[in-house]
């Protein structure tokens, strides 16, 4: 048992074992999270949302080229948002 002991003590002073004891503290606070983002999640039915208030209350006001993928013609739809007042935009399919 002395040996099961030290070995025990040994790896209870390592930061890895203090660094995952920290994070298993955490779990419950985790799932709470998820589980309301999920809630509120359930509640959208448009697959676009605002990026800031996850409002699906979108109106449509024009598009722009997308920053990225500009030069291979994708677009970006942006949207205002009736209830928070800020822009979203959303990637559209290039036309054939």
């Amino acid at each position: 048992m002395g040996i099961m002991k030290d070995a025990w003590d040994i790896i209870k002073d390592r930061a890895e074992w203090k660094e995952m004891q920290a994070l298993v503290k955490k779990i419950p606070e985790l799932e709470q999270r998820i589980a309301a983002l999920e809630a509120r999640s359930s509640n959208i039915n448009s697959e676009d949302v605002c990026d800031h208030c996850g409002s699906s209350n979108l109106r449509r006001t024009g598009s722009r080229p997308n920053p990225t993928f500009k030069s291979l013609g994708v677009k970006d739809a942006v949207f205002l948002c009736d209830d928070c007042g800020k822009e979203s935009a959303f990637i559209i399919e290039p036309s054939k």
